[in-house]
């Protein structure tokens, strides 16, 4: 079986499916062997009963037994067991809800551009008004939805392992994705050069806006050309699955000369910004703060974004490999360019969130005003409940002590139904007379107030405190006795 030159014959290679296996592993685990694998099936396929993540040291025997050799029918997505299936939805669905956020900003600038003199009587619909005579938000924006889009589009198979776009479809995504991302820094850092250097009219100098134009094109013709070209030069051309090394070189270092000049525009702009916040720091707006903060970011995020474009270079020495042409043996659920391109997406949605006081500063207030109401409320619900209980645990205090005592009594006799009704009529009788004997004394039920004076008050206190006291002890002589009578019963 020979395919675009490569002999796909498994048994004329390999002894057993063991070796097979063994030999795919080695060369998918680091260092890869990215210059000399040599495929064993056509792109996307695998032999029968090709399982991911089984395929590692002391399981080749095992599962070399269940593999079926000279056969490829089975796609890498396959071999996942459904978990590149579910990798890809959740990047389609992270990739999307930046386009459906940046299209909101878009109405909402195009609302606030209408306040102003100069449309307020246009009557352009606001889509197309956005799209005739954007600004840089609205040029933001839009950038960022074509990337949602593109990278909506490339997660729907992200590495092509279920053969549902093809690597040239993937590629021409992924390079619109990556120009996008230098074009969104160039725009950026050419609207901070038009803050310092465009005086008081705000006109972006010439140099920039020639550099900008010279630099979006190149990287833009480079990424799609060049992405569609390294696949078809030289044995790149015969090899499946191989991209030719010198055409990749020319586009990488388009890429990275375009970061490196964008990346030192903005650590420069950003320096000049700070020396006119220290020295006059007073009369610059927190636009200009906001800027030099950014400035910095980029700067950092592009030489990052630089360093990972460079070493490649370096290593390859622009021979021909194969990156995406080595099968899996453990499947990974993160993607690293794609988490990249989350990572601007997301960020652009933050950054041109439209108004001053921005959307998720004031989440984070209401947030915060929210767990501290909620923590006052809690302590003066408890301080309440905690002064109710106070006030009344010593109204209750000579009940529950003369109920417990009265629990006691009760359980040590024995028949609880006895017990019950002779209490009750000793407590009828008991509390009649201390009634009556209080009423005589001249006690109101309602009122503790005296009739004459101050010390006939005490005295009168003193009288029914003694006379309850006679009748407490004359309750629990009647229980005793009545206790007595049921044990003799």
């Amino acid at each position: 079986m020979v395919y675009l030159g490569q002999d796909l014959n498994h048994t004329a290679r390999f002894d057993n499916a063991t070796e097979l296996v063994k030999y795919v592993c080695k060369a998918s685990e680091p260092p890869r062997d990215q210059f000399g694998y040599e495929p064993i099936c056509p792109f996307p396929y695998l032999p029968e009963g090709w399982h991911v993540d089984k395929m590692r040291m002391g399981e080749y025997k095992q599962i070399g037994d269940g593999l079926i050799m000279n056969t490829c029918t089975r796609t890498w997505a396959d071999a996942t067991d459904g978990r590149y299936a579910k990798k890809c939805s959740t990047y389609m669905v992270l990739s999307i809800f930046p386009a459906i956020i940046c299209i909101s900003y878009i109405k909402i600038l195009n609302h606030n551009k209408r306040q102003s003199r100069a449309y307020k009587d246009n009557k352009t619909h606001w889509l197309l008004q956005s799209l005739v005579n954007p600004n840089l938000s609205e040029k933001l924006c839009w950038l960022n939805i074509g990337t949602a889009v593109t990278h909506f589009l490339l997660s729907y198979d992200i590495d092509c392992w279920a053969g549902k776009l093809t690597l040239n479809m993937k590629q021409f995504l992924m390079a619109f994705n990556m120009a996008s991302m230098v074009c969104i820094l160039v725009m950026l850092v050419t609207a901070w050069i038009t803050v310092v250097d465009g005086g008081a009219k705000r006109a972006t100098p010439r140099w920039a806006k020639v550099l900008s134009r010279v630099c979006m094109i190149g990287v833009f013709l480079g990424e799609l050309i060049g992405g569609q070209l390294q696949s078809r030069m030289n044995k790149a051309a015969i090899y499946d699955v191989y991209t030719d090394g010198m055409v990749i070189m020319v586009k990488w270092n388009i890429f990275i000369w375009a970061l490196f000049i964008w990346g030192c525009l903005a650590y420069v702009y950003g320096l000049k910004i700070s020396q006119q916040l220290k020295s006059n720091s007073s009369k610059v707006s927190s636009e200009v703060k906001k800027i030099k903060k950014f400035c910095y970011t980029a700067a950092i995020l592009t030489a990052a974004a630089f360093i990972w474009r460079l070493i490649p270079i370096f290593m390859m020495h622009g021979q021909t490999y194969t990156y995406y042409g080595i099968p899996p043996c453990v499947f990974s659920s993160s993607a690293f360019i794609n988490n990249f391109i989350l990572f601007l997406q997301y960020g652009i949605c933050y950054a041109q969130q439209p108004g001053q006081k921005k959307a998720t500063t004031r989440l984070l207030e209401a947030v915060k005003s929210t767990i501290f109401t909620g923590g006052k409320s809690s302590k003066s619900r408890k301080s309440t409940k905690a002064t109710g209980t106070g006030a009344g645990s010593s109204a209750n205090s000579s009940g529950v002590g003369a109920g417990q005592s009265t629990k006691s009594s009760a359980n040590s006799s024995g028949a609880s139904s006895a017990m019950s009704s002779a209490m009750s009529s000793a407590m009828s009788s008991a509390m009649s007379s201390a009634t009556s004997s209080a009423a005589s004394s001249g006690y109101k039920s309602s009122s503790i107030v005296p009739e004459s004076s101050a010390m006939s008050s005490v005295g009168m206190e003193s009288s029914v405190a003694s006379e309850m006291d006679s009748a407490v002890e004359s309750i629990y002589d009647e229980i005793e006795n009545d206790a007595e009578m049921v044990e003799e019963s």
